[in-house]
C-alpha cells in the first residue's frame, strides 16, 4: 500500500496508462517496492482512451512525471509522440515503458525480459517446439522475439485481423531469419488449420481474457499441445488457463511476466534494482 502520509510536494510521480486499467496490479507491487527502498515516488494508474492518448503523452512533461508503463491498447501508437526508442523497442515497434530524461521522452520495451524470465520461473524449455501464437500486436512481437531466441522450431500466428497478421509476418521477416507462418482466426477457432495437430505450445498474446472473454480453442484439434501460456492475467485464473487445466495441460498466465517486466521497469524509472521478493509478496497478497 502507498504510505499516503509521506507524500509531499516533491514526491515523484510514476504511472500506468492503458484502457482498461482497473484490473491492474502494477500499482500494488510498484508502490510496495518504492516503499521498501524508501524512495520518494508514488505510482498510479490512469485509464486513458485512444482518443486521449496524445494529450496524455504531452502531460508527461507538463506534470513532470518521471515515467510510465504503457499497456493495451497503446503500446504501438504511443511511439509517434516519443523522442527516441532504445534498441529493443525499436526492433519490436512497441513500447511498454516511457522514461522522462531531461525533458526527453524515451521509450523502452521490457515485455520480452518479462516473458523470458516467466519461462525460466516455470522451468519451460521451448527448444524445438512448435508454437501457435495468438495475436499480432506489441505483446506478440515481444513474445516472438523470445521464442526465436529460445530455439522454437516453428511458429504460426493467428489473429482476428488478417491484415495485422500480414503486417506482423512482414515485420518478422525483416527482423529475424526464422520464417513464421500465418493463418486466419476462423481456421483456428474452427479447428481447420492443418498446423493445429502439430502444436506443442499455445500462447495467447491478444487482450482476450482481460475482461474474462472466452477464446474458442478447438481443444479436440490440439491433442498434442502440452503447454498453454496466457500473457493476459486476472486476479482469478484467466478463462484460457482454467480451461487448459481442465483438459489436463500445464498452463500459466501473465502474472509472473507482469512481475518481471515490472521489475525491469522499476530499474529504468529509479536507477535501483527492484526488490523482487517484496514485489512478488505484494502481488501474491493482492491475489488472495
Amino acid at each position: 500500500m502507498v504510505q499516503q502520509n509521506r507524500i509531499t510536494a516533491r514526491t515523484n510521480l510514476l504511472g500506468l496508462i492503458g484502457h482498461p486499467v482497473d484490473h491492474s496490479l502494477s500499482p500494488v507491487f510498484q508502490n510496495a517496492a518504492l516503499n521498501a527502498l524508501n524512495l520518494d515516488y508514488v505510482y498510479l494508474a490512469f485509464d486513458i482512451s485512444t482518443g486521449d492518448l496524445m494529450d496524455a503523452v504531452r502531460t508527461l512533461r507538463t506534470w513532470r512525471l518521471k515515467g510510465i508503463n504503457v499497456t493495451v491498447p497503446h503500446k504501438e501508437k504511443i511511439i509517434q509522440w516519443l523522442d527516441r526508442l532504445d534498441d529493443t523497442a525499436l526492433l519490436l515497434g512497441a513500447v511498454n515503458v516511457v522514461v522522462v530524461k531531461d525533458e526527453e521522452l524515451v521509450g523502452y520495451n521490457t515485455d520480452g525480459i518479462g516473458f523470458a524470465k516467466a519461462l525460466d520461473f516455470n522451468q519451460i524449455n521451448l527448444n524445438g517446439k512448435q508454437v501457435a501464437l495468438l495475436g499480432a500486436g506489441g505483446a506478440a512481437r515481444a513474445v516472438l522475439s523470445v521464442l526465436i531466441e529460445r530455439g522454437v522450431r516453428k511458429v504460426i500466428v493467428f489473429n482476428r485481423s488478417f491484415e495485422r497478421s500480414l503486417q506482423f509476418q512482414q515485420w518478422a521477416k525483416n527482423s529475424f531469419t526464422t520464417v513464421i507462418e500465418i493463418d486466419n482466426w476462423e481456421s483456428f477457432i474452427n479447428g481447420q488449420s492443418s498446423f493445429l495437430s502439430q502444436v506443442d505450445v499455445l500462447i495467447n498474446a491478444t487482450s482476450l481474457g482481460l475482461s474474462q472473454e472466452i477464446i474458442e480453442v478447438p481443444w479436440n484439434g490440439i491433442d498434442s499441445c502440452e503447454l498453454v501460456i496466457d500473457v493476459v492475467y486476472n486476479r482469478e485464473e484467466t478463462p484460457l488457463v482454467r480451461e487448459a487445466r481442465k483438459k489436463g495441460k500445464k498452463a500459466f498466465d501473465g502474472k509472473m511476466m507482469l512481475l518481471f517486466q515490472g521489475a525491469e521497469s522499476f530499474r529504468l524509472f529509479t536507477g535501483f534494482e527492484a526488490p523482487i521478493g517484496v514485489m512478488e509478496k505484494a502481488l501474491n497478497e493482492a491475489l488472495r
